[in-house]
């Protein structure tokens, strides 16, 4: 299957130590939780308060776009503890 360029975009609620970590192992995570290895461009946006638009490029399969729709919230709470919102998946 082809994979093709997207961009992910979602928010969440961060403390400190939350930044510190998705900086740290985001990548990690993704690889293993939802084995998704081309990553790039990962980058968190403050919008007020402890709220984050977090951002990050993924080579992707159709199925992986999938998934990620199905399990990326569950994903991301079950593997760093951070509860997310707002998933928006476009192609870049």
């Amino acid at each position: 299957m082809t994979k093709k360029w997207y961009k992910i975009t979602f928010n969440a609620e961060l403390t400190a130590d939350d930044v510190r970590a998705m900086n740290k192992c985001f990548y990690d995570t993704m690889n293993e939780a939802m084995d998704i290895y081309d990553l790039a461009d990962l980058e968190l946006k403050p919008n007020d308060d402890d709220d984050y638009e977090i951002t990050f490029s993924a080579k992707l399969t159709t199925d992986d776009v999938k998934a990620m729709n199905g399990c990326f919230f569950s994903a991301m709470w079950e593997e760093m503890g951070i509860e997310c919102y707002n998933l928006e998946i476009e192609k870049e």
